[in-house]
């Protein structure tokens, strides 16, 4: 696993896979790109991630609040950059600098539902692979799917300011059930479930 941002490893790019026939090789970032530094480091580094890389991840926190002012039109620019540099799917959950910590975060979600929801999509086809990712009806924020016997789960859980605490509330009830369930219903196929 790699990242640029927030996710602590030690290395910048993506890791080979270690010759093991059951290894599965994904790039994970998050928090950001903030400022043109990091765009240009993230999508030279999208473009150079390993051939047995088979997906990206982005775990949220796409701008700063304080210095973007939540500024609709970043979700934009992020998506274009994910989408133009990444030759692999990206999947996107949201961080609570994307919504909630907004001043306006009805606003800011619904902007990054219609940015970032079913986003591998805009890799549909690209590959050999038929990946069904499946999505949590009550939480389409939430996403899944089965790589070499590997459950990878995406999870709408975020901290910061919390505008709405039945909202709040209601989400981890739907995360707890999501995890649960995905890992029961496909319990007899997975050896290892990555959140």
């Amino acid at each position: 696993i790699s990242s640029i941002y927030g996710v602590k490893s030690a290395h910048n790019k993506s890791l080979p896979a270690d010759g093991d026939k059951g290894s599965v090789t994904f790039f994970v970032t998050a928090n950001g790109p903030y400022n043109d530094e990091q765009t240009a480091k993230l999508q030279q580094q999208l473009q150079n991630v390993a051939e047995s890389t088979a997906f990206s991840v982005h775990l949220g926190n796409l701008q700063d609040p304080k210095a973007a002012k939540c500024d609709l039109s970043r979700n934009d620019q992020v998506a274009k950059l994910l989408s133009s540099s990444s030759p692999k799917p990206v999947f996107v959950v949201p961080g609570e600098e994307d919504w909630n910590n907004c001043a306006e975060p009805k606003a800011a979600w619904d902007d990054w539902v219609d940015k970032f929801e079913y986003f591998h999509q805009h890799w549909a086809k690209n590959d050999d692979d038929d990946l069904l990712v499946y999505f949590q009806r009550d939480q389409r924020s939430n996403w899944a799917f089965l790589r070499d016997s590997v459950l990878f789960l995406g999870v709408s859980a975020v901290n910061g300011i919390v505008p709405d605490q039945a909202e709040f509330d209601t989400r981890n009830n739907y995360n707890f059930r999501w995890v649960k369930g995905m890992a029961k219903d496909h319990e007899a196929s997975i050896r290892a479930i990555v959140i």
